[in-house]
């Protein structure tokens, strides 16, 4: 087994050899878009975090450069420990220039008009270095050395030179985006294709870079030939906009100024993803000699059922169901050939954990009552499913048998005991007694399963050690 998969790797020759969620359908789409856009324009991707947005890319990249588009690819994460989004963008565009899959000689004059473009935007940054810098300088000087004329000479300077700046910086946007016209203009004259600026984990940033990266874009960017496609979690590029302008802010209104067009994702099919994770981790090689490690007639199908299910029931992301993978795959690991387990509530247990801290800790401390563990597993069950929801009452039982005394727990059978001779209470406490008691109690191994709670937890905190 493994305890972690490979990087998501794209075959530039076979982009969609991989395609476990049927992504070609959407690129295929998004690119007879492109084809027809002649104006400046922005597309956002736009699905929750953790739903495959960057795998999405990494395929919508590889298949545009195999068919002749120029692209750019630029992670907005990795970048923003820069104070200039600016900055970041040519940088990225320069290295990526130089790996176009072009001609020679057209490479050649792309690069020189690009220089051009690199200049101006050199000015640019530089001439929005803070005027603060300056006047904190001052803050080190002895202001008693300064005549009220000398301040106000001095003031009036500062004035003088803000509004040079300014100046300065509208014509350095205006010879920009010029410049950039140009060569967006030269590639596409020579290649027939626009240029795509591909823009990935935007939603992951400083509130701030964010932003800035956002009104770059807009700025300095729009002009005809030049595509920008940003991945984002529109609920998180909200939240970044409101913590810069404050909740009053209409942060959707806002968002629209920057995004011409919004294609909503088609959300993965998780199933294929159980499928691919349980391949990626090896895990059949716990599953070959299973009956040798105390499990029982639980086979490989029920184990990626109960995944199936409880993913689906919580909704939980692709990156949680990647981490929910590896604790299981590590957990496993830490059995020994003649330890019991009862793997289906292994699973539901790590479920919990990384669904509901709050119920994986109450069960830890023993700290919850037989009426909220029922309650808190309410949550890992699917409508119409009685098989799956059956198994989920049994280890319900054997949660709540975990979370008390021995003492407790044998009185509680007698009283079961009683409730099941007597048959005069209600059908479904009967019914219930007769459940708990069929459970815990076992003539060949009475009260094994006490301290399977904790047994069990051993392993997951373990386990628990390991990220991604």
């Amino acid at each position: 087994m493994k305890t972690k998969i490979k990087k998501f790797e794209i075959n530039n020759n076979a982009p969609f050899e991989k395609d476990i969620f049927d992504r070609q359908k959407s690129i295929i789409i998004l690119e007879e878009l492109f084809k027809r856009i002649t104006e400046p324009f922005v597309l956002s991707i736009t699905s929750p975090w953790g739903t495959g947005k960057t795998s999405f890319l990494s395929m919508q990249k590889s298949h545009l450069d195999a068919n002749g588009y120029n692209t750019i690819y630029f992670n907005a994460w990795e970048n923003d420990f820069s104070k200039d989004p600016l900055i970041s963008i040519v940088s990225e565009m320069e290295e990526s220039i130089n790996k176009l899959n072009i001609e020679t000689s057209i490479k050649s004059e792309t690069k020189e008009l690009f220089y051009k473009s690199k200049k101006i935007a050199a000015k640019l940054i530089k001439s929005s270095i803070p005027l603060a810098v300056k006047l904190s300088t001052a803050g080190i000087l002895d202001l008693s050395d300064f005549t009220e004329e000398s301040i106000s000479e001095f003031t009036e300077d500062l004035a003088k030179e803000e509004i040079k700046k300014y100046d300065d910086t509208k014509k350095s946007i205006s010879s920009l985006k010029i410049s950039l016209s140009e060569l967006s203009a030269f590639l596409k004259n020579k290649t027939n294709k626009p240029l795509i600026i591909i823009i990935d984990e935007l939603d992951r940033c400083r509130p701030n870079f964010t932003i800035e990266l956002l009104e770059t874009i807009k700025h300095l960017f729009s002009v005809n030939g030049i595509i920008f496609v940003l991945a984002i979690d529109k609920n998180q590029i909200i939240n970044s906009i409101k913590k810069i302008y404050g909740e009053n802010i209409d942060s959707d209104g806002y968002l629209r100024r920057f995004i011409d067009l919004e294609f909503n994702l088609p959300l993965p099919d998780r199933d294929k993803y159980v499928e691919y994770l349980y391949s990626q981790h090896n895990l059949e090689d716990f599953f070959t000699p299973y009956h040798e490690r105390g499990i029982g007639n639980f086979e490989k199908r029920d184990f990626m059922d109960s995944i199936k299910k409880f993913s689906k029931a919580t909704n939980v992301s692709l990156r949680k169901l990647e981490q929910i993978f590896i604790e299981i795959s590590i957990s496993l690991m830490m059995f020994k050939k003649d330890e019991y387990l009862i793997l289906y509530l292994l699973i539901l247990l790590i479920f919990i954990k990384n669904t509901d801290i709050e119920f994986y800790s109450k069960l830890k401390d023993k700290n919850i009552s037989f009426k909220d563990i029922e309650k808190n597993l309410e949550k890992y069950k699917i409508k119409d499913d009685d098989e799956g929801n059956y198994r989920i009452e049994i280890f319900r039982v054997y949660l709540q048998m975990s979370t008390i005394t021995q003492k407790e727990l044998i009185d509680l059978v007698n009283i079961n005991k009683n409730i099941i001779n007597i048959n005069t209470d209600t059908e479904d406490r009967i019914a219930e007694a007769t459940l708990f008691n069929k459970i815990v109690f076992d003539k060949e191994q009475q009260f094994r399963r006490l301290n399977i709670l904790d047994f069990l937890l051993s392993k997951i905190d373990l386990s628990s050690n390991f990220s991604i």
